[in-house]
Parts: C-alpha cells; sequence; structure tokens
C-alpha cells in the first residue's frame, strides 16, 4: 500500500502474462484489499507473491556481522515508509551500532578503517538519505550503470544514476525480465563475462566498481570474480 503499486502499474511493469501467473500464486495483485496485519516487510516489485518482515532480516544481518568480524555489510534502500520508521527498525535490531557516517566532502574510509572502528555497516537510502547521519544519501555517494538489459549486448557502462564524482560505482548486472529466469543470469555470470565487463566499465568511468550487484549470485562465479578484485 504505501509503494502505491495499482493493478495497472503492476501490469505495466511486468507484463499479462506474468501478472496472470503472479494471480495463480498470490490472487489477485495490485490490488488496495490486502489481508494480514500492517507491518513494515522487504519485498521487489510484488509484494503479494514474496515478502519478509524487516526486523526479521535486519536480524539476519545483524547475527551475520556479529559472526564475521572481517566482513562489510551495504544496504541499500528504496523506502516507501518514513525514515524515523526504518530508524525505529534498525534500533530495535540492534544495527545502529553498527552503522557507519561518511563524509562526502571528504575521501572514503577503507575498509579496514571501517572494520577497526566496529562500524561495519553502510546504510544508503535512494530517497530521503540523509536524514540521519547513517541513513546516506545513496545517490551522492553512489553512481550506476543503467538497468533495464533484456540481453547482454544491451549492458551498458554509461552513467545512469549519481554524480560523475560519486565516489562508489555500482555496477548493475542481470537481464531485466520478470519474472527473473536463472538461465538469463548464469549466461552473463560466468568469470570470463564479469571480468570482461568490470574491465570494461572501469575503463569507460575511470573507476573501479565498489558494489557489483547480480541475481542469482550463488549460480554465478560472482563470489570467487570480486575475492580475486579485492585479493
Amino acid at each position: 500500500r504505501a509503494e502505491g503499486m495499482t493493478r495497472n502499474k503492476v501490469a505495466e511493469q511486468i507484463g499479462p502474462a506474468a501478472l496472470a501467473a503472479a494471480d495463480r500464486v498470490g490472487g489477485r495483485v495490485g490490488t488496495s484489499h490486502l489481508p494480514g496485519a500492517r507491518g513494515l516487510y522487504l519485498c521487489h516489485t510484488l509484494c503479494e507473491i514474496g515478502s519478509e518482515p524487516l526486523d526479521a532480516e535486519l536480524e539476519v544481518i545483524r547475527s551475520f556481522l556479529d559472526r564475521h568480524p572481517n566482513e562489510v555489510v551495504t544496504i541499500v534502500f528504496e523506502p516507501y515508509v518514513p525514515p524515523s520508521r526504518i530508524a525505529d527498525a534498525m534500533g530495535r535490531t540492534g544495527l545502529l551500532e553498527h552503522a557507519a557516517v561518511l563524509d562526502r566532502s571528504q575521501p572514503l574510509p577503507t575498509l579496514r578503517t571501517l572494520i577497526d572502528r566496529g562500524t561495519r555497516l553502510l546504510v544508503f537510502a535512494e530517497v530521503d538519505g540523509g536524514a540521519y547521519p547513517w541513513y546516506m544519501p545513496a545517490f551522492s555517494f553512489i553512481q550506476d550503470t543503467p538497468l533495464g538489459a533484456r540481453r547482454p549486448s544491451q549492458l551498458r557502462c554509461t552513467r545512469w544514476r549519481g554524480d560523475a564524482d560519486s565516489p562508489i560505482l555500482l555496477l548493475n548486472h542481470w537481464i531485466d525480465r520478470f519474472p527473473p529466469r536463472v538461465s538469463d543470469n548464469v549466461r552473463i555470470g560466468t568469470r570470463r563475462f564479469l571480468e570482461r565487463r568490470i574491465r570494461r566499465c572501469t575503463a569507460v568511468r575511470g573507476l573501479a566498481p565498489g558494489l557489483v550487484a547480480v541475481d542469482f549470485y550463488d549460480r554465478t562465479s560472482l563470489l570467487d570474480v570480486v575475492g580475486r578484485m579485492n585479493r
């Protein structure tokens, strides 16, 4: 409801065949008659066919940070609720103590500096970023590559969002069809394909990707490739 997703908007975004499939799974989607308790959920495009309570997923992240003291985690919220509600959830789940505050006017700290400070969680928001020092404006710090590629040849390195001097490059690397297909993304997720695109975009943008976003990460060579880059 907060997202304002009407049935017509859903149909426009995913197409009639996908909408019919979603109806079979989740009932009539994109309508105003939503059963269940009101709360905060994580979902994407169609909350009716897949969502998770926000607090439960934040607790997963907190548990990960507790178990892996040398890892840094980045969250980019596409929020449809006030920042105060996200702040409350961050406080309830014990994540605020991990949240970093970055200064846009200064060079970014290294990952090691964040680890040594105990601020290993970077939280960005596409909307209302800056409402809190730790709730940072995503596209002030991040510049990214275009979305919407329907085939591998349409993956581009040009800037879509963010500023030319935004210090973190986000490489969007997936085939944008609904529902997402494993086969599409496995094809562009090989080590050779990923490394070639990362090298190409680094040359075009003069900045190596700090974030690489894919679908079905566990079916691709993503972790191997970014591990090699980090080393």
